[in-house]
């Protein structure tokens, strides 16, 4: 559900937004979150090979949310990338173009649809952007649980967006299509997106296979070790430690 869709956005759910906006675009809480920003926006450029780059962000730096918020995040997505599809089943996503401009895809059945591919899912364009003056709909997204997401960000400059989910950081679920799920905030997906990110690094000549066997090797025994529960995926981001955030931990992504 895009807040475009005025005939479907029910009164709760836009006073929500306008709440959650007027935090976030106000002066103290802006300066707190630039530099977070700069920190994972040099998280990315360490990792080219990195599609996006994240960082939770402590709910006390927010003041007083509504009491349906349980995490906060800064993202970072990567200038020309297409992080595909995905959903969270465990919570309603709210998210806020602060940076630069992107496209938030979401299904256009605008309910829960099992797929096992991306393909199976028609698309509808939510183009945002960043200008504080620009109306609520231009600059926000609400995304209810389990309905299916994919950022599209045009060439030129990275996205940056600010993103609200109704669970704690440490049990936000993350699905891919063919249910294939990661928790973000668990050692067994930071081991899983570290394999991911060596395998990727692995297939970029035969010559790098060769002289990186042994790392091939150790990413192929780790995917044997996790659970079939929390699983990789081609689209790595890269978590850079929890600040504080309700049921989180410091991690290294």
């Amino acid at each position: 559900m895009n807040v475009k869709e005025k005939d479907t956005v029910t009164r709760e759910e836009r006073s929500l937004l306008e709440t959650l906006d007027k935090i976030v675009r106000s002066e103290k809480v802006h300066a707190q979150i630039l530099p977070i920003l700069e920190r994972v926006r040099n998280e990315l450029a360490r990792r080219p090979n990195a599609l996006m780059a994240w960082e939770p962000i402590a709910l006390e730096t927010f003041g007083a949310l509504p009491s349906a918020i349980r995490s906060g995040w800064v993202f970072i997505l990567r200038a020309g990338s297409d992080t595909g599809a995905e959903r969270h089943p465990n919570s309603h996503q709210r998210m806020m173009s602060f940076e630069s401009t992107g496209d938030l895809k979401t299904d256009a059945k605008s309910a829960e649809n099992e797929v096992q591919t991306e393909s199976e899912i028609v698309w509808q364009s939510n183009l945002l952007v960043s200008d504080p003056q620009a109306l609520l709909e231009r600059r926000w997204v609400s995304i209810p649980q389990n309905i299916w997401h994919r950022p599209v960000i045009p060439k030129g400059a990275d996205w940056v967006v600010v993103s609200f989910h109704t669970v704690p950081a440490a049990e936000l679920i993350e699905e891919r299509p063919g249910a294939k799920q990661m928790l973000y905030l668990s050692e067994q997906g930071e081991a899983v997106k570290k394999g991911a990110i060596r395998r990727r690094l692995s297939r970029s000549s035969s010559q790098h296979q060769r002289c990186h066997k042994a790392d091939a090797k150790k990413a192929h025994d780790l995917d044997q070790h996790i659970a079939a529960g929390i699983i990789h995926r081609e689209t790595v981001p890269v978590p850079i430690r929890n600040v504080g955030c309700n049921g989180g931990r410091p991690i290294p992504r």
